[in-house]
């Protein structure tokens, strides 16, 4: 328990950190964002957030999350970047909105903690989908810096409910699968390339 603190301190700050380098990725033009799936992210992210603090049980990689998202959104459009909204993505928004109504009815927020985490879930597929498809698009080290970020909010969990622990348990699980779409074209063609495309190399 005494470590906790600190944990969480460590979370904020690689989660933080990690959108530095997409950042700079991004300006460069290196990477193309799927626009939607940040707007979801974004959204559903503050449903959360919020669910979290009215359950006292706050992981402040949220915050981060929440500014990371909102800052590649700006970057990317600025950027000229298209939005590629869709009404896949109109579907996931429809989920949080509803999640927020069964907060309000049950006057519970791990309903709307848990719809939101369902919602996001499904609105990462198509982020999932490019990755696999084009794994060069997607920059390794924020995804590093994520999956340290993640893996130090898990070790600051402190109470093993939804509004306490499943947020930073599935976002951990997304870090590790962005990684291994992203590694899978180096680990099967031996491409020594790697450590370029961590160090964001041209």
């Amino acid at each position: 328990m005494d470590h906790v603190p600190s944990y969480a301190t460590l979370s904020l700050l690689f989660s933080l950190v990690a959108y530095i380098p997409y950042v700079i990725a991004t300006w460069k033009s290196n990477v193309k964002l799927t626009i939607s799936t940040w707007i979801s992210w974004g959204l559903m992210d503050i449903a959360i957030f919020a669910g979290m603090i009215a359950s006292n049980e706050i992981a402040w990689q949220m915050a981060a999350y929440i500014f990371g998202a909102t800052l590649m959104i700006s970057v990317s459009l600025y950027k000229g970047a298209s939005v590629g909204w869709t009404k896949t993505d109109t579907a996931f928004l429809a989920v949080v909105v509803v999640a927020i109504i069964g907060w309000a009815l049950t006057g519970n927020p791990e309903v709307a903690i848990a719809l939101s985490l369902v919602a996001i879930s499904a609105g990462t597929a198509p982020m999932l989908i490019n990755t696999w498809r084009n794994p060069e698009n997607e920059p390794l080290l924020p995804w590093i810096l994520f999956w340290i970020g993640g893996l130090a909010g898990m070790l600051a969990i402190t109470s093993w409910t939804i509004a306490g622990a499943a947020t930073q348990i599935l976002f951990w699980v997304v870090h590790n699968a962005f990684i291994i779409l992203i590694l899978r074209k180096y680990l099967r063609s031996g491409n020594n390339k790697l450590l370029d495309q961590i160090l964001m190399r041209d």
